[in-house]
C-alpha cells in the first residue's frame, strides 16, 4: 500500500482538524489515475486557493478594502438577480 501525500497541510473537515492530503493507491492502480484524484483532493482542500492568498503579506487596510470590493460587488449581483 503505497500514499501520495501533499508537501503542504490543509483544514480537513473529514478529520475534524489539519492534516495532509493523501491518496491511498490501490493493488493494481497507475499512477496517472492517482495522479488526477490527488489533484482532485488538492483543489476540493483548497490548497492552492490559500497558497495564493499568502503569497504576498496583506496589511489589515488592503484586507479590508478586499473585502469592500467584495461586498460591493456581490451587492450588485444580487440587485441584478431581483431586477430580472
Amino acid at each position: 500500500m503505497e500514499y501520495v501525500t501533499s508537501g503542504c497541510q490543509a483544514f480537513n473537515s473529514e478529520l475534524g482538524g489539519i492534516g495532509m492530503t493523501q491518496v491511498v493507491l490501490g493493488e493494481n492502480e497507475g499512477i496517472e489515475s492517482a495522479l488526477r484524484r490527488f489533484k482532485r483532493e488538492v483543489s476540493k482542500a483548497g490548497i492552492f486557493q490559500d497558497m495564493r492568498k499568502k503569497r504576498h503579506f496583506e496589511t489589515p487596510l488592503e484586507k479590508e478594502k478586499r473585502k469592500a470590493i467584495a461586498r460591493h460587488k456581490q451587492r450588485r449581483q444580487q440587485r441584478s438577480r431581483f431586477k430580472r
